[in-house]
């Protein structure tokens, strides 16, 4: 995620109290949102990654019989300018892969997103699809034609097309070295 609404620096407008610790909270309706910080990677090339724990709890059902639902998510949060590319150093990608790689593909979803929802999040998409995706196609401009097949518009500058290929080369090493290990 790019202007993560829980970080301390989203600008969703929310009613966001701030709790201390890293942590806040928001409701929204019958909505209750938490945000925890739980690390921050630095990174001296580009821009820092938060990783956060979302906690949001709802009512369902109606007034006689309800059942309260609940649902934690990992949010990674990479606090960049609009339009620029994320430069993620090597212990941020070997967190990206470790969250994408402990996600259930039959009970979980990955969700990319920025402000517009093409630029930034078709760079990391465009990295992350030698992990998630089978049939993306290896030659780097007939991958960004691939997905702006369901995206249109996304990876908006030339540098975004650059740093995806070179996060695209990152997740292949960060595999090798795990399967090395």
């Amino acid at each position: 995620f790019f202007n993560y609404f829980g970080a301390r620096d989203g600008d969703d407008g929310l009613p966001w109290r701030d709790l201390g610790g890293g942590v806040r909270k928001c409701q929204i309706e019958d909505f209750e949102l938490t945000s925890r910080l739980l690390k921050t990677l630095k990174n001296e090339a580009g821009w820092p990654m938060d990783i956060y724990e979302l906690h949001v709890s709802w009512s369902d059902g109606c007034l006689c019989s309800s059942i309260k639902e609940e649902m934690d998510l990992k949010v990674i949060n990479i606090r960049t300018w609009d339009q620029s590319p994320s430069m993620l150093v090597a212990d941020q990608v070997s967190e990206l892969v470790d969250t994408v790689l402990d996600v259930d593909p039959e009970n979980c979803f990955v969700f990319i997103h920025c402000a517009g929802g093409i630029g930034r999040t078709g760079n990391l998409a465009y990295g992350l699809s030698e992990i998630m995706c089978g049939d993306v196609p290896k030659d780097p401009l007939k991958k960004l034609e691939w997905f702006r097949s369901f995206r249109p518009g996304c990876i908006q500058t030339p540098e975004q097309l650059v740093d995806g290929m070179t996060l695209s080369n990152m997740i292949l090493e960060d595999m090798v070295d795990r399967c090395d290990k």
